[in-house]
């Protein structure tokens, strides 16, 4: 587990293109590993695409069970704007992604008052509140001078933001929306009564633009954010199952959702005034915190969502509450939130008669059973659709 500290982390057309890097191990090494010595290694910085810009053959110091690299590297002087890889080869072994360096021709601080300004000039009323919300939220993303949205840092460079700020600029001072039909993969910031919500929502590219599209909400569980959906729970494999399957998929903050269901409404909203959504086809996927809260979902927004699963969490259904169809999924070697109370509080709904089912991976963990089952949740709430009616009776 290498990590590299990166110093300065953005360079612009005014500085010197030489910068220090420190790589280090995050962990000491199991005891029987040379606790000292010498390691060939090679760092290489990478562009968007994954092209070796330049390399730089550099020792990796292992030191009392710990690895280190102290190095100063001057990258080459044509740079184009762009966020671009470090990664480390150890003994000619792959690529490891160990850090990130930004070049942007301009200072950020002088381009985020510029943004700031051109966002006050638009004339009232010509681009949607939500989507000058989502772009405020882009903007103090890359401002050098705040802290907010730090796990978000490390997931995009300033310089890809960068990009999504001058694109929605240049259409939003011709009139148009800026969002709208957007596809790709992008995050920001919603208001609701209670406060932020933050989400992380992709659009795939090879969408049928003929008929409104379903629309995937995906919770993540206690611990996470997100970007769990995203980054984790099978490397990604949501964005995937987008692909494949052309659905939307959004991931907003579960605890904004678990605290206030009309943050759910006020996701939903904003994601139908940019793209057509298939109203009838909003479905709801949540692990262990995130199927807590999508299965009180199914009963406080059951004439909005049309399926629930909810990977091992869920919460008592009540029984004098219609219900939208919810799977339950359990794993049964889960320590966390253990099978057999969930199969349980599902076996009560059924008697109450709630459209309420379970199944069960007995050889799977309280994590990897995201990962396994994923797939096979989207497949089942897929096939589902809001009723005309529903009842208890």
């Amino acid at each position: 587990s290498l990590r590299a500290d990166v110093s300065p982390a953005v360079l612009h057309a005014d500085e010197d293109n030489t910068v220090r890097i420190v790589i280090s191990s995050m962990h000491t090494m199991p005891e029987g590993v040379a606790e000292r010595g010498l390691l060939a290694a090679r760092v290489v910085l990478l562009d968007a695409g994954g092209a070796t810009i330049a390399e730089l053959d550099a020792p990796l110091e292992i030191l009392e069970g710990t690895v280190r690299m102290d190095l100063e590297w001057r990258l080459p002087d044509d740079l184009e704007t762009g966020d671009y890889g470090i990664s480390l080869s150890i003994d000619d072994s792959i690529l490891r992604r160990v850090g990130r360096i930004s070049f942007i021709v301009d200072r950020l601080e002088g381009i985020v008052g510029q943004y700031r300004t051109r966002i006050d000039g638009l004339p009232h009323g010509k681009v949607q509140d939500e989507s000058i919300r989502l772009v405020r939220s882009w903007i103090d993303l890359i401002d050098p001078r705040s802290n907010r949205y730090a796990a978000t840092r490390f997931v995009y460079g300033p310089a890809e933001v960068v990009g999504w700020i001058d694109a929605w600029l240049a259409a939003a001072e011709k009139g148009t929306d800026p969002l709208k039909g957007k596809p790709g993969d992008v995050w920001g910031v919603l208001d609701a009564p209670t406060g932020e919500v933050l989400f992380r929502l992709y659009v795939p590219r090879n969408l049928n633009r003929d008929a409104p599209t379903p629309l995937v909400m995906a919770l993540h569980g206690a611990g996470g954010d997100e970007h769990m959906f995203f980054e984790g729970c099978g490397n990604g494999l949501i964005k995937d199952l987008a692909d494949q399957y052309g659905f939307i998929v959004v991931s907003p903050s579960t605890y904004s959702i678990l605290g206030d269901p009309a943050a759910f409404d006020r996701v939903v909203d904003a994601i139908g005034s940019w793209h057509d959504i298939d109203a009838d086809r909003v479905l709801v996927v949540g692990h262990s915190l995130g199927g807590i809260t999508a299965s009180g979902l199914a009963q406080l927004r059951f004439d909005r969502i049309a399926g629930v699963v909810g990977i091992a969490g869920t919460r008592p259904f009540v029984s004098t509450m219609a219900c939208a169809p919810v799977l339950i999924i359990g794993a049964g070697r889960d320590l966390i939130v253990p099978a057999r109370g969930l199969a349980q509080t599902v076996a009560r709904a059924t008697d109450d008669g709630l459209p309420v089912r379970y199944e069960e991976h007995p050889e799977l963990g309280h994590t990897i059973v995201v990962n396994e089952t994923l797939g096979y949740a989207i497949e089942w709430l897929l096939k589902q659709k809001v009723a005309e009616e529903l009842s208890i009776d």
